[in-house]
Parts: structure tokens; C-alpha cells; sequence
């Protein structure tokens, strides 16, 4: 079984399969304007998380899975293993990925 090996800035590594199942969590800041008088206007920014999955690299159909993977963690800033949402990885600490087979 085709397997990948993500390597961080700090070293550590995490190695996932094809059946490895992830979830995204992505950052967003919504703009809520408050309109209070005529002539000043406040905005409100609220932060939030959305939480995405599970999904697992398999999902899209093609043969590459490291092209797979970047494409779900391109617009992600955090993910982690569903199996182990003790661990969340930053999406931007990733130094490498490699397909091993």
C-alpha cells in the first residue's frame, strides 16, 4: 500500500495512507458591519473555526496522492488524524511530502 510521509519544520513526521482518514480545520474571519448612526460605521470582525471531514486522500480520483493531499490542505490551516484529534498539525509547518511505496 502506497503510503506518504509528511515532514515538519521541526523534524517530526507523520505518515498516512490511502485509507487515512483527515480533518480540516480552517480559519475565517467574517465582517459583521453595524451600521449604529448616519455617520459612523463599526465593524465587528468574529473569529471562527470550520471544521471539515472526515476525508481521506483517496477521495479525488487520481493516482498521484501527494498532489491529492495538497489539494485538500492548500486553503487549511490546521489538520489532524480523525482517529487522533489529541494531535492538530499546522498546515503551514510542512517542510516536505513524500510518496512512499
Amino acid at each position: 500500500m502506497t503510503k506518504l510521509r509528511i515532514t515538519f519544520i521541526n523534524g517530526e513526521t507523520l505518515d498516512i495512507n490511502q485509507n487515512t482518514l483527515l480533518d480540516l480545520a480552517i480559519y475565517e474571519k467574517e465582517n459583521y458591519f453595524n451600521m449604529s448612526s448616519r455617520t459612523t460605521k463599526n465593524i465587528v470582525l468574529s473569529e471562527s473555526s470550520r471544521f471539515y471531514g472526515p476525508i481521506s486522500v483517496q477521495d479525488i480520483h487520481d493516482s498521484n496522492l501527494v498532489m491529492n493531499l495538497l489539494n485538500f490542505l492548500h486553503s487549511s490551516d490546521f489538520f489532524y488524524v480523525h482517529s487522533q484529534p489529541e494531535t492538530i498539525y499546522a498546515s503551514s509547518s510542512i517542510y516536505k511530502i513524500e510518496q512512499k511505496d
